[in-house]
């Protein structure tokens, strides 16, 4: 950080923004912008960086202590995307905070400290950036950017989960690409909970999900919840507040599988009944690892991520996690080969609904990320053309009738055919994340 000598900063100025450092409040020319504390101290590590990149390990350092069970990469993740809706950034084209994918962030802009100095005016303290390198724009990153001020604060999964009936959205898979989006498709709130609903997961009817929910004053409590489409009750299904819980819904429509991410002995897979009731552990897993599980078509196994060493928040080990294998029935777990030699790590897998294929994330060296697809016994695998992302995967889903691919990176939503192709924005959806596509019903 620059050197102050006697004078004390109070504010951190930089382009239309200023930050009062000590109401901890951020201002865009001179109206309040909300922000959470967590965004908000990324916000301040990176102006005090000087232009100096901070890595991802001393963000997760400052924003949790010591002994914190959290997902760290999520929650980094999710800090970062915050801090850039605040900023009105985006980290395709970045005019504030640039990604070092799975390195850490710096930003690239000058900033100017204003030191309030016995009532008189604030004297202007400067910290010139260095230069900055040329920026890489992926292919998939290029298309249909939306102006600033035409962006439209959908909340998908983050505050609320969205739904996308679709006796609409069938038909827009299944229309041309040319063609603009149908009058049909409706965008309805599904659930207005004060605090984060993520992790959807539909019935195999497409009438209820159940999702992940804690309020704004239980933060890392999160328990699983089940809705019905066009109703307001709501049914608690676990009472184990835990850090972060994914779930699947099986494909009779019988069960649910959740991966609960808690104190040690409690991390694991579970299953229960939608109607609530006992729970049934099926595997252990990772404290600190990718969340996300999907079942089998014929309901006979869970794929989820693991590591093959355990993990410590100190060392999380993300080079040894890949896809593994649980029997529902007999809890036989094996581990899927990854399906490419050059995957430093694999996650979020996915089940085609026809039992085909199975979709994971492929982290490569450097970080990028791509999609791959292989046969659920592992022997074949290959690369889905264009799925490629510098920010990461939040969620990767298929299409009911197994012959596209969805994903959500960097809060935007794709689409993208199982052979391969340029991805498609799908303009209807901003601030995404966690996408759930019913096998029936058209709804997302």
């Amino acid at each position: 950080m620059a050197t102050y000598g006697s004078l004390r900063p109070a504010r951190a100025r930089f382009d239309s923004y200023e930050v009062d450092l000590n109401s901890s409040e951020l201002f865009r020319s001179g109206v309040r912008v909300p922000i959470q504390e967590q965004p908000l101290q990324v916000l301040l590590l990176l102006l005090e960086a000087d232009g100096k990149v901070v890595r991802r390990e001393q963000l997760r350092t400052a924003l949790w202590p010591e002994d914190t069970f959290v997902d760290f990469e999520h929650g980094v993740n999710t800090a970062v995307k915050k801090l850039r809706q605040a900023l009105e950034d985006s980290a395709e084209c970045p005019e504030f905070v640039e990604t070092l994918p799975r390195v850490g962030y710096r930003f690239i802009v000058p900033v100017e400290w204003l030191a309030d100095g016995g009532g008189k005016s604030a004297l202007p303290l400067v910290v010139e950036m260095p230069p900055r390198g040329p920026t890489v724009v992926l292919p998939l990153a290029a298309s249909e950017e939306r102006p600033r001020q035409a962006r439209v604060p959908w909340r998908f999964a983050l505050l609320v989960i969205g739904l996308l009936l679709l006796a609409g959205f069938g038909r827009y898979l299944l229309r041309p690409r040319r063609q603009k989006q149908p009058e049909t498709l409706t965008i309805i709130p599904f659930t207005t909970f004060p605090g984060f609903e993520i992790g959807p997961s539909f019935s195999p009817d497409g009438n209820q999900i159940a999702f992940s929910w804690h309020g704004f004053e239980k933060e890392f409590q999160s328990d699983l919840y089940i809705k019905q489409v066009g109703q307001e009750r709501v049914v608690q299904l676990t009472h184990h507040p835990s850090i972060h819980l994914a779930s699947a819904w099986s494909p009779d429509g019988r069960s649910i599988a959740f991966m609960r991410q808690s104190d040690p002995d409690a991390t694991g897979i579970y299953l229960t009944s939608p109607l609530g009731g006992s729970e049934r552990k099926l595997a252990d897993t990772t404290p600190f690892g990718p969340m996300g599980l999907s079942w089998s078509a014929d309901g006979k196994w869970l794929a989820f991520a693991k590591a093959s060493s355990p993990a410590t928040k100190a060392d999380p080990s993300p080079e040894d996690f890949s896809i593994h294998l649980v029997n529902v029935e007999t809890t036989e777990e094996r581990a899927l080969p990854d399906p490419s030699p050059d995957c430093v790590y694999t996650s979020r897998p996915a089940f085609s609904p026809d039992g085909n294929f199975l979709a994971s994330a492929c982290v490569l060296t450097g970080g990028v990320e791509k999609i791959y697809v292989q046969t659920p016994d592992g022997k074949h695998a290959r690369e889905v053309a264009g799925a490629t992302s510098s920010e990461g995967f939040t969620g990767i889903a298929w299409a009911a009738d197994s012959q596209s691919l969805l994903y959500s990176s960097d809060l935007h939503l794709w689409r993208v055919p199982l052979a391969g192709g340029k991805p498609e924005k799908l303009l209807f959806a901003q601030d995404v994340a966690s996408p759930a596509v019913a096998r029936t019903g058209n709804r997302l």
